[in-house]
């Protein structure tokens, strides 16, 4: 049975010997839990983000629109609790399926996306169509595909170059870990929900975490709390390190 926030709540404060909830609230302790659930997410995405779940999305993405708010990509997602892992284009404006597959974009600093001389075209009709004609042009049949490009500055999205008509877009984004309603409303759910559940084996680097950060950390040469934590941060690097044959790939060139 998965581990509840509920159950976990009890785990700290065992550690922390305050089973009756005399010295830190219900609150303090989710708070806690929320703050080692983000910290244990920055480090595993830093490390090796293949292990992390995606969930991918279809957008049509306006004719001569140079750039979109994430939040109308994803709008079930608030902004900040997502990151865009890879975006890729699709031939024609219809749905992927075999004759119309998703070919990856590639990525530039926003700094840098819109950098071209006077004789460089800006609309991203230019260079996926062979004659001139959209549906005309096969999904990596042209080497001018190269030139198409996609940058994330804050909230927003922006592609380069600017498309002449409705283009079809499938954006692939790694969502954070969850975090629960200090209020308590939230803590009959499992600690790790949905596509989490893979990391359900490191639950004690949660528990950890937050007695550390509950309890703080004046001793942390010879805090047995801390030591344990350390080595469940061993392991689960260990995990993290093989799950990829040559470490973590940081450019996509085709990822489907």
């Amino acid at each position: 049975m998965a581990t509840t926030v509920s159950t976990m709540m009890t785990r700290v404060r065992r550690r922390i010997e305050d089973a009756q909830g005399v010295h830190w609230s219900d609150a303090e302790v989710i708070a806690a839990i929320n703050e080692s659930k983000n910290d244990l997410y920055d480090m595993i995405s830093l490390r090796n983000r293949d292990v992390l779940p995606t969930i991918s999305t279809e957008y049509v993405w306006t004719a001569n629109t140079m750039s979109v708010d994430l939040g109308a990509i994803f709008p079930a997602y608030e902004v900040g609790t997502f990151d865009v892992l890879l975006v890729s284009a699709l031939p024609n404006n219809s749905a992927m399926d075999a004759d119309n597959p998703p070919i990856p974009l590639f990525r530039k600093n926003f700094e840098e996306l819109y950098r071209h001389g006077r004789g460089f075209s800006r609309f991203y009709g230019d260079f996926v169509d062979e004659q001139g004609n959209p549906d005309m042009w096969s999904g990596g049949s042209t080497l001018r595909y190269s030139n198409i490009y996609f940058a994330i500055q804050g909230s927003k999205m922006y592609i380069d170059p600017v498309p002449r008509n409705d283009v079809r877009l499938r954006i692939e984004i790694v969502r954070r870990f969850r975090e629960y309603a200090e209020d308590g409303t939230d803590k009959t759910l499992p600690l790790f929900p949905d596509e989490e559940r893979i990391f359900q084996r490191y639950q004690r680097i949660i528990e950890y975490m937050s007695t550390l950060v509950l309890k703080g950390r004046s001793d942390e040469q010879s805090d047995p709390v801390l030591l344990q934590l350390n080595q469940k941060m061993t392991l689960l690097n260990s995990w993290l390190d093989q799950q990829s044959t040559h470490g973590t790939p940081r450019v996509v060139v085709d990822g489907y």
